[in-house]
């Protein structure tokens, strides 16, 4: 699209606005209508967002404004550590309903509560972080028109894959930009059949030295450049967007570097218009800060079509993108900007493609657009756009596995006893506020157990039992794993609390110790959920366990006579790599990540500002609870089919029977 058509464009989407503004008594005050941009203005963050906001505010306030009014973009500067200042600054305004920004996942999660709370509108252009989107899906005020890094994630593996590149290394800054990619990367490469040779955390100011091979690499331009220089000349390096730039490019000598970068939809014409205007490319993010205001302004100008709609839900209707698509042709914008006025439906059109966003979660684009880049001759040069898709109406942040499980028939002993009881073993490895959710999980389990009829006296329970007092816990004595839920705490008897959660206890507690005995009838249950490493589970302290003294435990209290079958259930990253040598009769091995792939965080309370559930424990339980007389085969292949983000695993089970034939009932219910 060429400058004029875009001024055109502006112009009519400045008169439609006209009238639809209408309505509002805080928009019906004299003096300019005031968009809030909550950005980062100074320093290396600041890129062009100024400069693309300016240019399309100043476009429409030529054309008139709207209503007589212009656009009045109200900058507060988040460079400096600012961000608290700068949201108050913008909170405190009345006239300010929508805010452009944060910058960053981290940003946004700290502020997306207050904005809530006073039903205002972020839309973020640069938040790509996974964490946003389990943090604030459905809620409806936290936006974003940037793609999650969940998305680039799949992009960088598919580059790989088209290309027939079986194994790569990741390696990523231990930030929560990073850990995206490290969430990510290893699912998407499991799903597309390439196999991660490393996985490795750095920070800042310390990238590794890359190896001969692929490595690809989510650092921020100083660790970017410093991987360029370092790489060898058989060393092939993709980056994601965030290194991706003149810095990267100057520091680089030999090998092959690629890199990824969000990019505007290649038929919209912003690249073009942009680059008429200002005589050069628009930065990657520019695309994404433009179709911020775009989406903004077509959420209030619901709000002029729907008079009392929360604005949460003028932004989910705008956000189903139904309707035939709207191009930035001026006619057909008009048309559509008048049907919002009017309480219909319409599919934008932005920069960045249509203004399509995950149907029942919000917050994210069901898609987008990348440019590849290949460094040639000193610079970066694009050598294509992709776009990479969710399904349906369904973002790319809530993938589930496409790869068919693989489960063997096993064979069970020949003499198991008959059943007589069961016995559970229930335990939060860790301590800490920022752990929550692993002791809400546990509590969830252990009431689970109790309503099923289990006595106290049948279960071990073991967690460091801190929560409830913390000074960061407004609810005092308050556990709880559903916003607005129960207290969990009320009616739990915490056997091995504080300083007695350490591997040495949980261990003892396996082989049959801890006020648990049981016998050769009893079923038995160990049900954990903490951090976890390769081979490790991790405890306070900087103290771990490995799986092979954890299968040592239960070999002892199997050949003691304690149990006729056992089922782990384990919720830790890297969970089947806890498993890799287990092979003890009748025992089986359940886990909601393979390795190389972490346990993600599930359910977000903006209310106490944590995470309150882990994803696999929450569907397991949920499976449980709803259908508690499928097999065990049943259970998991729910979960493996219902698990966002990571691939479920049963391990050992050729030592256990055929899971078709156990109900999960053997070890919920006594």
């Amino acid at each position: 699209m060429d400058r004029p058509v875009l001024l055109v464009l502006l112009l009519v989407l400045g008169a439609a606005g006209a009238a639809l503004f209408v309505g509002h008594e805080h928009l019906l005050q004299s003096g300019p209508l005031r968009v809030g941009v909550l950005l980062p203005l100074e320093g290396p963050d600041a890129v062009e967002f100024a400069t693309t906001l300016d240019w399309a505010a100043a476009a429409i306030n030529r054309a008139g404004g709207v209503n007589g009014r212009p656009i009045a973009l109200v900058y507060s500067d988040t460079s400096g550590g600012r961000l608290e200042a700068a949201a108050g600054e913008l909170l405190a305004d009345p006239g300010v309903r929508v805010v452009i920004g944060p910058f960053t996942t981290g940003e946004a999660i700290a502020i997306g509560p207050r904005f809530g709370a006073e039903e205002r509108l972020l839309v973020s252009p640069t938040a790509t972080g996974d964490e946003l989107f389990r943090a604030f899906a459905g809620q409806g005020y936290v936006w974003r028109t940037c793609p999650d890094d969940v998305a680039q994630a799949r992009a960088t593996v598919d580059w790989l894959a088209e290309e027939g590149i079986g194994e790569a290394a990741l390696v990523y800054e231990n930030t929560s930009y990073g850990a995206t990619f490290h969430d990510w990367t290893p699912f998407f490469g499991r799903e597309q059949g390439v196999r991660l040779t490393e996985d490795r955390a750095f920070e800042r100011g310390a990238a590794p030295i890359p190896g001969s091979g692929w490595t690809t690499a989510a650092a921020l331009p100083a660790d970017a450049a410093r991987l360029a220089a370092a790489l060898p000349s058989d060393g092939r390096l993709l980056l994601t967007d965030a290194g991706f730039g003149s810095t990267t490019a100057a520091a680089s000598e030999t090998g092959t570097i690629r890199a990824l970068a969000p990019a505007a939809d290649p038929t919209s014409g912003f690249a073009v218009a942009f680059a008429t205007e200002f005589g050069r490319p628009p930065d990657p993010h520019a695309p994404q800060a433009y179709d911020a205001l775009l989406f903004g302004g077509a959420v209030l100008t619901r709000q002029a079509g729907a008079p009392g709609e929360p604005l949460g839900d003028s932004a989910r209707f705008v956000a189903r993108g139904e309707g035939t698509p709207v191009s930035w042709d001026p006619v057909h914008a008009a048309a559509a900007y008048g049907a919002l006025a009017r309480g219909e439906a319409v599919a934008l059109k932005g920069a960045t493609g249509l203004l399509s966003f995950d149907r029942e979660a919000g917050v994210d684009p069901v898609g987008a657009y990348y440019g590849r880049y290949v460094l040639e001759a000193g610079a970066f040069r694009q050598r294509g756009t992709v776009r990479v898709d969710g399904t349906g109406t369904t973002s790319l942040a809530r993938s589930v596995s496409g790869v068919p499980p693989v489960v063997a028939n096993g064979t069970a002993s020949a003499r198991l006893p008959a059943r007589t009881g069961l016995v559970a073993v229930i335990a939060a490895t860790s301590s800490g506020w920022e752990n929550y959710r692993h002791q809400a999980d546990a509590l969830a389990a252990y009431h689970l157990l109790r309503s099923n009829g289990l006595p106290d006296d049948r279960i071990v329970l073991m967690l460091a039992d801190d929560l409830p007092g913390l000074a960061q816990n407004p609810l005092k004595g308050d556990v709880h794993r559903v916003i607005g839920g129960p207290n969990l705490r009320d009616g739990a008897d915490v056997d091995l609390a504080g300083e007695a959660v350490t591997p040495d206890h949980l261990l003892a507690a396996v082989r049959g110790g801890a006020g648990a005995e049981s016998g050769p009838g009893d079923d038995l249950l160990v049900f954990l959920v903490d951090h976890g490493t390769a081979g490790e589970i991790l405890f306070p302290h900087g103290r771990t366990l490995d799986g092979d003294a954890l299968a040592g435990a239960l070999d002892y209290r199997r050949q003691a006579g304690g149990f006729r079958r056992a089922l782990l259930v384990v919720d830790v990253c890297d969970g089947a790599s806890l498993a890799r040598n287990l092979s003890i009769p009748n025992v089986l091995f359940m886990t909601g990540a393979e390795e190389h792939e972490p346990s993600h965080a599930a359910v977000y309370d903006p209310a106490i500002r944590q995470w309150i559930a882990d994803e696999f424990s929450r569907r397991w339980l949920a499976e449980v609870r709803t259908t508690p007389d499928r097999s065990l085969l049943d259970l998991y292949l729910a979960c493996y089919r219902s698990v966002i983000g990571s691939h479920p695993a049963v391990l050992n089970e050729e030592h256990f029977g055929s899971l078709n034939t156990v109900s999960i009932r053997d070890f919920t219910t006594p």
